[in-house]
């Protein structure tokens, strides 16, 4: 059997080095807490070399690499598209570059990406369509617009879908 003393010395090499241990699991975090990654809830597939990602109720933008370069300030985001992200800040949108600077201000009430150089805008009520500095080329005039497709974009006049061009002429008469 062991004695008194034999347990006892065993007891204090256990705890000794277990708090060697914990000192040293202190040293590793203490060391790397400044450059930890943040754990996002969501993150989608690469897009124009920007990762959309998600932390708690917030979004923001990683490179490929995983590091944060538009931080999760976001009340929503999505995708880049030919340069630019929809965001929402609020109960508005806006538009973001690969830098997280605001290229178009957030005073929309929806915004879809952009698609050949013009992206639908929804501005009290109604929907027209703005190109990437952020003018008005199609007034907001649409109860509903799609984006662009091979020069066409699908919109709603009153009650009827049709499709209207770059320029805003109907091409394709407001008829189903």
């Amino acid at each position: 059997p062991m004695n008194t003393k034999t347990i006892f010395t065993i007891c204090l090499l256990l705890l000794v080095t277990m708090a060697l241990q914990a000192q040293d699991r202190g040293d590793r975090n203490n060391r790397t807490s400044s450059s930890t990654t943040k754990n996002y809830n969501q993150s989608y597939p690469e897009k124009e070399g920007m990762i959309r990602v998600k932390y708690i109720t917030k979004w923001g933008f990683t490179d490929v690499s995983g590091k944060e370069v538009i931080p999760t300030i976001y009340d929503y985001a999505e995708d880049f598209s030919e340069g630019l992200a929809k965001v929402k800040k609020g109960n508005h949108f806006g538009f973001i570059d690969k830098n997280g600077n605001e290229v178009i201000p957030f005073k929309y009430e929806m915004v879809q990406s952009f698609s050949e150089g013009l992206a639908s805008v929804k501005i009290d009520g109604f929907y027209g369509f703005i190109d990437k500095s952020g003018k008005q080329v199609i007034p907001a005039e649409f109860f509903d617009a799609h984006p662009f497709s091979e020069g066409l974009a699908l919109v709603r006049f009153k009650g009827k879908w049709g499709y209207i061009d770059k320029n805003g002429k109907t091409i394709i008469p407001p008829l189903f």
